[in-house]
């Protein structure tokens, strides 16, 4: 078996400081999806949405509450199943907000996957989805230079960038900063 590129790392400062964050995996082993008969898929959505947004408000009070008190929402389904569609929506209420949630100007959100097509997939079924904008959907490839993460943006990365020998994790001469470093300089630049 191979060892994975977090194998004997410790884990980040970035990583147990943050107070929320998204985590979504995309994988093999995803099985086709099925609605239930006699629901429309919209009300099937609808509850799935209303599910995940009950979750995140909670979420965001406990860490409101105790910063200590780290928080870890996820959202499984099978490949078709509509994640990307609740998610799109789930995230325009973050950055827009919604009737019943105002918007949360400071939020960084980070879309990672095992796969750079399934990224650029999901960023376009977003986009089409939502009323956000290809300005605020931020692909992180080996082009990627900014220092900090930019507040109100959904970065889609994927783990082939952050592993020991990718750039990404280097300086060079157009990278004054690592993916790491970038991270923590966003973490520690949060209000």
């Amino acid at each position: 078996m191979k060892d994975h590129f977090w194998s004997g790392r410790p884990c980040p400062d970035w990583y147990r400081q943050a107070g929320l964050g998204i985590f979504i995996h995309w994988g093999i082993f995803s099985v086709p999806a099925f609605a239930p008969r006699g629901r429309a898929i919209h009300d099937l959505l609808r509850e799935d949405y209303d599910e995940l947004n009950k979750h995140l408000r909670k979420a965001r009070r406990d860490v409101a509450d105790d910063e200590t008190d780290l928080q870890a929402v996820g959202l499984a389904a099978p490949t078709g199943a509509g994640k990307t569609v609740i998610l799109a929506a789930v995230l325009e209420g973050l950055l827009k907000g919604t009737d019943a949630t105002p918007a949360d100007a400071d939020a960084i959100v980070i879309w990672l996957s095992d796969q750079p097509e399934l990224n650029e997939q999901s960023r376009r079924r977003i986009l089409d989805a939502s009323t956000l904008t290809p300005s605020q959907l931020v692909m992180i490839d080996n082009s990627f230079t900014d220092s900090t993460l930019t507040p109100g943006r959904i970065y889609f990365l994927n783990i082939q960038t952050l592993s020991k020998t990718a750039d990404l994790t280097h300086h060079s001469e157009a990278r004054s900063t690592t993916i790491w470093q970038t991270l923590d300089d966003t973490i520690r630049m949060a209000p």
